[in-house]
């Protein structure tokens, strides 16, 4: 797929590693959709509990991964019988309410999604002005209502000492208040949360 169209976090060398030049259409897609999921027999696919969906950039950007493409990885999918949860790593600009929808519809009512996003580090200033991750505080109680609304599950990554002018402790100290701050909010929302260190 195409590169993250952020491309500014300071820690992430994603978008330089995947610029290929290449087209990548809907079909593309769908043929490695395809082609993966023929890789396994009947017996292996009904053991799968979880499917992660990952790019070089945002599952929910449709620029990068078009929802007919992620529909479609999902009919595939929908038939698992042991499926439990669809995680979808992207960055909170690209959750829509009705690509959420269209998602869950498209399972069971066991099967939850989860979406995931690169939270860091609880500073704002070192989140933002040093990380350059953009996202703010009010982005993420947003997404938490958009996931709430829709009995959606949210996974975080954590950074432990995200920058070098911290010392160890402060950067267990860092990420201590980041697994606060994301309880504090799952409790407020009563969203599912898990935190990635």
């Amino acid at each position: 797929t195409a590169p993250c169209r952020y491309g500014r976090c300071a820690f992430c060398s994603l978008p330089t590693m995947s610029r290929g030049g290449e087209s990548i259409t809907s079909e593309d897609i769908e043929a490695q959709i395809d082609f993966i999921l023929s890789n396994y027999n009947e017996e292996q696919l009904s053991e799968v509990g979880k499917v992660s969906v990952y790019t070089a950039s945002s599952v929910l950007d449709q620029e990068v991964l078009p929802t007919r493409s992620l529909l479609y990885l999902t009919l595939k999918v929908s038939n698992l019988p042991n499926l439990q949860i669809v995680s979808l790593e992207t960055r909170p600009e690209y959750v829509e309410d009705w690509e959420l929808k269209a998602l869950k519809n498209m399972f069971d009512k066991n099967v939850k999604i989860e979406v995931g996003i690169g939270y860091e580090t609880h500073d704002p200033h070192l989140r933002n002005q040093i990380l350059k991750k953009g996202l703010t505080i009010e982005e993420l109680r947003e997404l938490m209502k958009l996931l709430a609304e829709n009995d959606c599950i949210l996974k975080a990554y954590i950074m432990l000492k995200p920058h070098y002018s911290l010392s160890e402790e402060e950067g267990v100290i860092e990420a201590i208040n980041g697994v606060k701050e994301l309880h504090a909010l799952s409790q407020e929302f009563r969203v599912k949360t898990s935190v990635h260190l």
